[in-house]
């Protein structure tokens, strides 16, 4: 009798194994499509009031100067990529992950007072005015500033490719950089 108890408790505990096994091997060798997270566009439309950006994903980003806010996600392939945004305080935070090379962020806003890139696919800012500008690039092969106006960028840079910025840009403005970048003035 004790036998048969000891093989039925042991039988039920290798079963309960084998089911947690078999669920924890399917959610890491998942063969399907992976689930995409992404920040609806209608959240989106919301975001406002914030100067600051912080980015850190696979994903190309343009900022603008706007009159009103305005965050937006253009993905090359509707399954593909992850993109969260939100404002925390007076900054707009961007991330993103397992995005294809296309895969694009349109932000405008009335003044951007700094920028935090890492990792970013590339950065194009345009049409700002101003006093000063803080860009903070980490792990940024291409960064591109045209038609700015801003009297003074602070720039720290860190593993990034090259800095382009166009005659219009560099006429109004004194850069201080840091760190290691090209710096390649466009016509």
């Amino acid at each position: 009798m004790q036998k048969s108890k000891r093989l039925i408790r042991h039988t039920i505990f290798a079963l309960n194994a084998i089911a947690v096994l078999y669920v924890g091997m399917n959610r890491l060798y998942a063969t399907g499509q992976p689930s995409v997270q992404r920040t609806p566009a209608t959240e989106l439309a919301t975001l406002r009031d914030f100067s600051s950006i912080e980015v850190d994903g696979d994903f190309h980003v343009d900022i603008a100067q706007g009159a009103n806010y305005s965050v937006a996600f253009t993905a090359a392939d509707a399954s593909e990529g992850n993109f969260v945004a939100e404002v925390r305080g007076r900054t707009l935070v961007l991330h993103g992950s397992q995005n294809a090379g296309a895969n694009r962020v349109s932000v405008a806003l009335p003044e951007l007072t700094q920028l935090q890139a890492t990792d970013v696919s590339s950065v194009a800012i345009s049409g700002f005015g101003g006093e000063q500008v803080s860009l903070r690039l980490d792990g940024t092969p291409q960064v591109v500033l045209r038609d700015n106006h801003i009297s003074r960028w602070h720039i720290a840079a860190v593993d990034v490719g090259e800095l382009t910025v166009d005659q219009a840009s560099i006429a109004a403005a004194r850069f201080d950089l840091d760190g290691d970048v090209t710096l390649r003035v466009a016509d």
